[in-house]
């Protein structure tokens, strides 16, 4: 009996001493992917809440962007994509309870967006929130990873 509890506590140490040393989604596989068929690269993004909906209006910027602050940035002729989802953390699909869209470099008033995909909120706090996305428009337009949003209101 003493020996059986042993290894009960023993296998639980080991299970939570391994969860502990797991990576974040964003340390294992930050956002990349293709837009506008080139090679896209996360840096970072900024969310902003929007009352009315009560969603989150994201937009998620390349290693090409040059602002320092991703709060700093109010138009860009770089690509980027932008996001929209409910306030709260969970898994929606795209398209449907969210959307994401691929913003071509030059042309911010043309969005393709994605005909399919998830997005996962890991957590939202007062200054950043945290996720995972897979999302195609077709192999030109599409991404998968992880990423760290900074909420800029």
């Amino acid at each position: 009996m003493l020996a059986r509890l042993f290894w009960i506590l023993m296998l639980t140490s080991c299970m939570l001493t391994s969860c502990e040393n797991e990576g974040s989604a964003f340390e294992d596989s930050p956002l990349a992917g293709r837009l506008a068929g080139f090679d896209w690269e996360y840096q970072y993004g900024q969310a902003n809440f929007e009352l009315s909906s009560n969603s989150y209006e994201v937009e998620v910027y390349s290693t090409a962007q040059t602002e320092i602050d991703p709060c700093d940035i109010v138009s860009t002729i770089r690509g980027f994509v932008s996001v929209q989802f409910p306030s709260n953390t969970g898994t929606y699909q795209i398209p449907g309870q969210a959307t994401l869209s691929f913003i071509q470099p030059g042309i911010a008033n043309i969005p393709l967006t994605a005909t399919s995909g998830f997005l996962e909120i890991t957590a939202i706090t007062g200054t950043r929130i945290s996720g995972y996305t897979e999302a195609n428009f077709d192999v030109d337009n599409a991404v998968i990873g992880g990423f760290i949003l900074q909420v800029c209101n």
